[in-house]
């Protein structure tokens, strides 16, 4: 199911437009990379996948939370700790929105994965998928399958592991728990409304 076929909120057509027009095709390409490797691509594109999803979250929680407030740099952080289901996964929110943002987002995008000596505070993280098939990508947008494991697992040797499908499952949990806020999400159909009529004037 696309962003923009929620049920929750198929009576806010500015949210809807806006999704479709914009966020819909992106989820098309995480469910690419969730179907990899192939038999013939050797590449299993964790990383891209991981980082990719992360970078949805950021851009959705731009457009879609409290955007009538400005920009801000802990719109991420605010998005993830509200809606992000940790209660569901026994974990604490700041905690496990800090590991996946500071700690795998970051650690990703500017070196590597790499943890750097000097960086004492942070922990290694490994970055954990398998490739999947269409039923079980539907089965994790309806989480109509029992989880396969938390999104984010405590090793013995201290370190963390990721699942790119848990956190894949995460993205689209928390997309409903913002869609059935209903204060909130009127406050920015109405914001998103308010900007096509603008648009539509000029």
């Amino acid at each position: 199911m696309n962003p923009s076929e929620f049920p929750e909120i198929e009576s806010y057509p500015a949210i809807v437009e806006l999704l479709r027009t914009h966020v819909d095709m992106l989820f098309d390409d995480i469910r690419s990379m969730l179907k990899l490797p192939l038999d013939g691509p050797k590449g299993g594109c964790n990383f891209a996948a991981a980082n990719f999803i992360c970078d949805i979250i950021s851009g959705i929680s731009a457009i879609l939370y409290k955007p009538y407030e400005g920009l801000g740099n802990d719109r991420v952080k605010g998005f993830m700790e509200k809606y992000y289901p940790w209660k569901e996964e026994g974990f604490d929110p700041q905690e496990g929105t800090k590991i996946i943002t500071k700690w795998m987002r970051n650690s990703i995008t500017h070196r590597l994965g790499i943890v750097l000596s000097q960086e004492r505070q942070e922990r290694p993280v490994e970055i954990a998928k398998r490739p999947l098939t269409d039923q079980e990508i539907v089965e994790l947008e309806n989480q109509s399958k029992p989880k396969i494991s938390k999104t984010i697992r405590v090793k013995e040797d201290g370190t963390y592991s990721i699942s790119v499908l848990e956190l894949y499952r995460g993205l689209q949990k928390m997309l409903k728990n913002l869609f059935e806020d209903k204060v909130e999400i009127q406050r920015t159909n109405k914001y998103w409304a308010d900007k096509y009529s603008e648009i539509n004037k000029k």
